[in-house]
């Protein structure tokens, strides 16, 4: 494991490598609801999606208007002169003059393609847009069934801290009997075992813990705040 590690960071495997983070019970503070909202912000996929709806929609005015009448206002003002006197030119020696024009455009025989193109640009703005509103409703699930099962991974270590509790109860109470002898080295050797593998049990469960909960922050994009400072730990 330690290998597969190094590897996944682009170390040799001869590098020497310390873990300095453990095992440790880290409380999931959002709800489904607040989950799904940052999930919605974050996401840079679903972000790229509704950044193409942008340009669809863009893309389908830009079609619009190329089937539509252009009318062009234009003007112009010349002032000339010339002068064999000086830099500049007397009376009589200028000429003016000015127009103005008014030019309108209509794309008639243009073998349905202005008709057409918008029909299209709209076609992939549809498309463009039930995408997006696909891959919301994909991220929604996926954060919510990621969050459910780090909730029932919470109750199960629930479960199992009310069973170490148990254990350590009873080996302290099967040390007592042994020292009144009231029991035999035995009973004492099977509690310790239970408290031990209650112990280990916890172990896995929060390992299976820790993996629902970076699941969980992956699908959410960048991560929730963990921690009530809000520094991801």
């Amino acid at each position: 494991a330690l290998e597969v590690v190094k590897r996944v960071l682009g170390l040799s495997l001869d590098q020497p490598v310390a873990l300095a983070d453990t095992l440790q019970y880290r409380p999931m503070p959002l709800s489904p609801e607040d989950a799904v909202e940052l999930a919605m912000t974050r996401r840079q996929d679903l972000l790229a999606a509704r950044l193409e709806v942008e340009a669809a929609d863009f893309q389908r005015r830009a079609q619009r208007a190329n089937s539509l009448p252009i009318l062009y206002l234009d003007g112009n003002y010349v002032w000339q002169g010339q002068s064999t006197e000086g830099m500049v030119p007397g009376r009589g020696e200028t000429a003016q003059s000015a127009w103005v024009g008014l030019t309108l455009t209509w794309p008639v025989f243009d073998g349905l393609e202005n008709r057409n193109k918008p029909r299209q640009a709209q076609a992939e703005l549809a498309k463009a847009r039930l995408r997006t509103v696909q891959l919301e409703e994909t991220i929604r699930l996926e954060v919510r069934t990621r969050w459910w099962a780090l909730r029932a991974l919470e109750e199960e270590l629930a479960g199992v801290d009310e069973s170490i509790r148990f254990a350590t109860e009873a080996l302290e109470i099967a040390e007592v009997r042994f020292r009144g002898g009231l029991s035999t080295q035995v009973e004492v050797l099977d509690a310790d075992v239970a408290l031990t593998q209650a112990q280990l049990t916890r172990t896995g469960v929060l390992y299976r813990y820790e993996l629902a909960l970076a699941d969980l922050e992956r699908v959410i994009g960048e991560g929730p705040p963990l921690d009530p400072a809000g520094d991801k730990p």
